[in-house]
């Protein structure tokens, strides 16, 4: 079976709302793909929101759904596990990679390295430097810097003070 990311959903009773992606299904057997895309061609929904959908996990397990392929073939059990969570789409190569990383104190810089890589370097980082323990904790910039296909660095505008300080990162 292709790897299938919660496209296709099929209301099995009336009136099904999906809040969070703003979706109702009025009747029982009507459905829809998820990740379709509008008259202009365009996703109306990325596949990230749609496997974040916490209501859609819920009627889901609660049976008001049901999940579909492209193939017309109803997906169950562990199928279905894997393909409602974000880690699947993660690791479906759809371009997004994610993870967090402590960064030692006195240190000036972090490496990242992704676990599978990109196909070049032309991918976007977004980074947060968090640190809840420190109270106050100091402020630093960063700048991402050697950025290639299998990481990049992270640049701290000076040596950290403590071992508190977690980068999390997102790479698409």
């Amino acid at each position: 079976m292709t790897q299938v990311l919660k496209r296709i959903v099929r209301a099995e009773i009336s009136g099904v709302l999906i809040e969070d992606l703003k979706v109702f299904l009025k009747r029982s057997g009507d459905s829809i793909d998820l990740i379709g895309p509008d008259v202009l061609g365009k996703p109306i929904r990325t596949l990230e929101e749609v496997c974040r959908s916490i209501s859609l996990d819920s009627l889901l397990s609660l049976g008001h759904l049901t999940l579909w392929d492209e193939n017309g073939d109803q997906i169950t059990g562990t199928d279905m596990s894997r393909a409602t969570n974000l880690s699947t789409l993660i690791d479906s190569g759809a371009g997004i990679k994610t993870g967090s990383s402590s960064i030692a104190a006195d240190e000036n810089s972090l490496s990242i390295t992704f676990g599978t890589a990109f196909s070049d370097d032309d991918y976007t980082v977004v980074v947060n430097l968090r640190n809840y323990v420190d109270d106050p904790p100091s402020i630093y910039t960063w700048s991402i810097q050697a950025k290639t296909s299998t990481g990049f660095t992270v640049l701290f505008s000076g040596p950290t003070d403590s071992a508190n300080y977690i980068v999390e990162w997102v790479a698409v």
